[in-house]
This record gives C-alpha cells, structure tokens and sequence, in this order.
C-alpha cells in the first residue's frame, strides 16, 4: 500500500493506534480474559424473547409427534444440523465470546423448523386439542410482538423479563448485546432537555467523538472522568502537550458513563480537546488497556439511563467523600490537592488496587 493511505488512515495498518490490548469479556458480572463453554446457550436464553421460546419448544413436539415429520426425517434433520454445528463450533471451537451476532445465523433454520407448528396444530385430532395448540401459538406469537413493541426503537438492548430486562444490575451482557455506542444522539438529546449549559463528564463506549455534534450547532461542554490510576494510557502517535485527558480528580458534577465502561471492560476514547484546533482529537487519543478504568461508578446510583446503554450519574460532594475513603486502607485519598488525582498515587495504593482487581 502507499505510504499516503496510512498517512491519512492512521491505525490502518498493522494494528496501530487503534489497537485495545487484549479484550476481555464479559458474563453475568464477571469478566475474564478468556471465555466461557455456556456464552452462547446463555446468551441465548437471555436475548430471545419468552414467546419464541415457547414457540421454538412447541415445534420441538411437533417434530417429536407429528408423523409427516417421520417420514421426512431426513429434511428435517438437514434443517436442524445447521445451528447446532453453528452453536457447537463457537462454543468448543473458538475462544470467541463478544455477542449474540455471531450465531445469527442460526435463526433462519431455527425459523423454519418453528414454522412447523402451523400444520402440525391444524392437524391434531380433536378439537380440544387443535384450540388449545392454536391458543399457546397466538399467546406465544403475541408475547414476542409485545416484547419487540416495549423495547422499540432500542432492540439492540433487548433482554427477555425472566433474565431481568435491559437495565438489570449487573448487566447479563454488554458489548454489542447491550451497549454498542448507538445512543450517543440519544445523550445529546438528554443533555439538552436535562443539563443544558451544564459541563459533562463522558466515557463513551463507542467510535464517534462526542464533538462531533459541535459541526451542526448543538454541541455540548463535556470532559473526560478520571479513571482508576495506571488504567488509561496515551495512545501512539498523539501529543500529550496537545490533548486535554482525562480529569486528574473526581468532583461533583453530571456525568455520562456507557454501560460497558462500568462493568470494566477496555476501551479506546475520545479527549474533548476541540477538534478543529487539535486533530489528534478526532480519532480516540486514550486508551484504557487495563480493566476497570471506570468501575468506581458502579459504587453509585445512576439517575437516568439513555436508551439503557449509557448511565447518568449525579455526583455530589458526599459520594467524592465516599469513594475516596473506600478505595484507599490508608486514609481519606484525594484529600491533598497537591496530588492532582482521584486516588493516592503512591506505589502501595496501586499494588493494593490491582491485587484486588485480580481476585
């Protein structure tokens, strides 16, 4: 390739700075370096709605029951060969644990083999039994439409009741099952109604600089929050000098954190240095190359939700108080200004936080 192509697609190339070392993922509160056997089965009974589920078990008997199914044992079989080799090859085969999209393929197959509860009802014997199929088909077929019209128009984030919806705490799941940067609009618009004028810490989980708004007039004051020390990293190629970075201490004040930032998974991320002064700041300039860079928040009540991937919190003067005690077995942290920072930065404190990461 040209020289002029990586001029001008910075991180186009071998990795570059764009590169999160490593990626973690993420389980029913738990993060790991490396997966788990049961992501996907999980993930599954998590993200498809009760009334497809019920569906998907009545076609079950219907193939178990019905003698056209029998006799066509073969087709069937075909149908029902492809998501099982699709869920067993991600699941034993592969290390990859990062969404729901990546056994979406199944579905179509699935879909055919739930379509044979239409003839396989009309079918039965009685009349008692042909309305009773038909009834559990309707209620099936109207929870899922129920369950897609309540989550409309965020269906990224959808998760069934029974695994405790969208805004359960800790999230079943993030990443692209939860929070994939699609509400960053969203957030402007909140900021507008509820903060207008109002300066905002943001760690967003996502690929667009929060400045963009700035180029149609709507932009908004934000910084980026202080992360945990040793955490976020300045990434290659950018200028320190130049960039603004994160906040060097917690203070009271809003902020706007993505759901899978809290939860402690890394990231790269924006600085809020004007882009049309400070290139650098357009492509993400940090990156959090250690888990948990913004974690603390979970230790707070977030007072809203954008679109149920984002969490707003109110940060009062007591919780910088609280969060300062109960992260440093030395004594109140940030206290001394002179220190320029959310917690002690002495080699003990570090050592101490990232031993208790690690368990």
């Amino acid at each position: 390739m040209p020289k002029q192509f990586f001029a001008a697609n910075p991180g186009g190339g071998e990795g570059g700075d764009d590169d999160v070392l490593g990626y973690p993922v993420y389980l029913d509160g738990e993060l790991r370096q490396s997966g788990w056997r049961s992501y996907y089965v999980r993930t599954l009974l998590y993200k498809v709605p009760e009334g497809t589920w019920c569906l998907f078990v009545l076609s079950l008997v219907a193939l178990a029951t019905s003698r056209r199914s029998r006799e066509g044992w073969a087709d069937e079989i075909a149908v029902a060969t492809v998501p099982v080799v699709i869920l067993f090859a991600m699941s034993f085969l592969t290390n990859i644990c990062l969404g729901l999209r990546y056994v979406l393929p199944m579905f179509p197959y699935i879909m055919i083999t739930m379509g044979k509860v239409v003839p396989w009802a009309s079918g039965l014997e009685t009349k008692t039994r042909r309305v009773a199929a038909w009834g559990i088909v309707g209620v099936s077929l109207g929870l899922t439409v129920l369950a897609t019209a309540l989550i409309h128009p965020r269906y990224l984030a959808y998760f069934n009741v029974v695994s405790g919806g969208p805004d359960r705490e800790p999230p079943r799941l993030i990443d692209s099952n939860l929070d994939w940067g699609q509400d960053l609009i969203n957030l402007k618009d909140w900021i507008r109604a509820n903060a207008r004028g109002e300066r905002v810490g943001i760690a967003y989980f996502g690929q667009i600089n929060p400045s963009i708004f700035a180029l149609q007039g709507e932009g908004f004051d934000w910084f980026l929050p202080p992360a945990e020390p040793g955490t976020v990293r300045l990434m290659p190629g950018k200028t320190r000098s130049r960039l603004v970075g994160p906040a060097r201490r917690l203070t009271p004040g809003l902020y706007a954190v993505s759901a899978t930032l809290v939860a402690g998974l890394r990231w790269r991320l924006y600085d809020s240095a004007p882009v049309a002064v400070v290139p650098e700041a357009w492509s993400p300039a940090w990156n959090a190359d250690k888990p948990y860079a913004f974690s603390y928040f979970r230790e707070l009540t977030p007072i809203a939700r954008v679109g149920h991937s984002i969490l707003v919190y109110r940060v009062t003067p007591k919780d910088v108080e609280r969060l300062a005690r109960r992260r440093s077995p030395w004594g109140r942290v940030g206290a001394s200004s002179s220190s320029g920072s959310l917690f002690l930065r002495s080699k003990q404190d570090t050592l101490f936080r990232l031993f208790r990461c690690r368990l």
